[in-house]
């Protein structure tokens, strides 16, 4: 077995896994609510950038929403930020989906990027691994 082809296996095997944690995650989170973003917290933090062989500090914008579930308040500050303020502004509506069993577990909704992100990953090591 060539080197190509084990690295494609596991391109692929993680590409599958990233998927169904995805798939997993829109199937316990199935409560749909509207959350007002009522604060961005800002975050730098140094990350080192192979280009430039160096450290760089960048910028990471973390909002803190507020929703209802059953008539209570929830406020929580995401955990995925966003180095585009404008994406998570004050006063902006979002949509997130809340698991039913406990309201304070969310995902933001329209993001795809866990599927579509292990889509990539599974057909690159599809293609690495028939080559």
């Amino acid at each position: 077995m060539s080197e190509t082809t084990l690295i494609g296996i596991i391109f692929m095997i993680l590409g599958i896994a990233v998927i169904i944690g995805s798939l997993y995650s829109q199937k316990k989170h199935t409560l749909r609510r509207q959350a007002k973003v009522i604060d961005v917290i800002r975050r730098d933090k140094e990350e080192y950038d192979e280009e430039r062989r160096r450290y760089i500090r960048r910028t990471y914008y973390y909002p803190v929403i507020s929703y209802q579930v059953d008539g209570h308040e929830i406020i929580d500050e995401c955990h995925s930020g966003s180095q585009s303020f404008m994406k998570y502004r004050p006063g902006k509506m979002i949509e997130i989906f809340c698991d039913p069993e406990n309201p304070t577990s969310y995902r933001i909704g329209g993001t795809l990027g866990g599927f579509i992100g292990g889509a990539i990953f599974a057909i690159i090591g599809l293609v690495m691994a028939l080559s």
